[in-house]
């Protein structure tokens, strides 16, 4: 589980720290910072996967577009991520170089401690002479469980989108749910079926049918409409959202990160309970896993962060004023030292609405 976050000169986290739990929600303003912490969360992952090249794509690279500039001068750039494997703790550091025009990347440091001590496990460029040990399997072993993190922005219009049966993966705008769905064992599928229907009362079936040129489809059989399958494309928005979350959540391993953008978005009020509870029971016994997952999601909903109400310890608050870089704070602390409660009697999200944390 990723314990902890610290980013430099990236987008507007110019050094900006996240404190994560098993379930995080982040809130905030527009602009606050909070798809940046995401996205540096799947830079980190993506980097754990394939080297620099992934974390920013194939040359030319866009890192002088993403970088942080002014406040002073061109800052270093850096992903710091606590996290544990087993029953040891690390800390993986990620420093890029301060150049501009660079066609390949590169990276000037990487780093990999076991913490409490900072024992090197990994250091890239070795130090010579008095090169500390390294342990190229504890550091692929470790790298892989960081690799295992998703973000995904969803977007009813590419959930709803056919595609080839053969696709690999669920991308993170959420193209790919047809496959997903066609090639998912039967028994699974029925588990994602029910849990769907439970969520959308008068869904009779999950149904996938194929196309042209081995082009699957997907829709829903409802109650309302007899035999016939309202393909996706015709499916509100929350609906195919739900699909794809639930696709999310099926298709990560145990021990994962899951991240989601925008939690709320496309669901209407009545519905934000029951995605709060299907995202808290993936951390906490596992949807469609063998194993609970960790979730991080941001939200602009008041509605939706009320539900946190006695979960305060859950809820970060993103702020961001003028050019100063991104902060992240504790929504429990923040209580306590504006308003002198632990918890207040109004909803935590009109609270927040009302500009009383900020």
């Amino acid at each position: 589980m990723l314990k902890r976050l610290r980013v430099q000169g990236y987008q507007t986290l110019v050094d900006t720290e996240l404190l994560l739990t098993p379930f995080t929600l982040l809130l905030g303003k527009n602009g606050a910072g909070k798809t940046a912490l995401l996205d540096a969360i799947a830079r980190v992952a993506s980097f754990a996967r394939g080297g620099p090249k992934l974390m920013f794509g194939p040359a030319p690279v866009d890192i002088d577009l993403r970088r942080t500039n002014g406040h002073g001068g061109r800052l270093p750039l850096s992903f710091e991520v606590d996290f544990d494997f087993g029953q040891t703790l690390y800390r993986l550091r990620i420093e890029l170089p301060v150049k501009r025009g660079s066609a390949d990347p590169g990276v000037e440091n990487v780093r990999l401690v076991r913490l409490p001590a900072n024992e090197v496990v990994h250091l890239l460029p070795p130090v010579i002479p008095g090169q500390p040990p390294q342990d190229p399997a504890e550091y692929n072993k470790a790298l892989a469980s960081v690799a295992t993190a998703r973000v995904f922005d969803l977007d009813p219009r590419q959930i709803e989108r056919p595609c080839d049966e053969h696709q690999s993966g669920l991308r993170r705008d959420g193209h790919g749910v047809a496959s997903f769905l066609a090639n998912l064992p039967p028994d699974r599928l029925r588990e994602l079926e029910d849990r769907f229907k439970r969520l959308r009362p008068g869904t009779v079936a999950l149904k996938v049918w194929g196309g042209d040129a081995s082009q699957v489809y997907w829709g829903v059989q409802d109650t309302d409409a007899g035999d016939w399958s309202i393909p996706a494309p015709l499916l509100s928005w929350g609906d195919r959202l739900l699909v794809g979350m639930l696709c999310a959540l099926f298709s990560s391993s145990p021990g994962a990160l899951v991240g989601f953008e925008e939690a709320d978005r496309g669901f209407h009020p009545s519905r934000y309970q029951a995605v709060v509870e299907l995202l808290s029971e993936a951390t906490e016994i596992g949807v469609g896993t063998d194993g609970p997952v960790q979730v991080i999601a941001t939200s602009h909903s008041p509605a939706l962060v009320s539900r946190f109400h006695d979960r305060l310890d859950e809820l970060r608050l993103v702020t961001r004023k003028g050019s100063e870089g991104s902060r992240v704070h504790s929504v429990a602390d923040l209580v306590k030292a504006r308003l002198g409660v632990d918890r207040t009697t109004a909803p935590i999200g009109d609270v927040w609405a009302m500009d009383l944390l900020e």
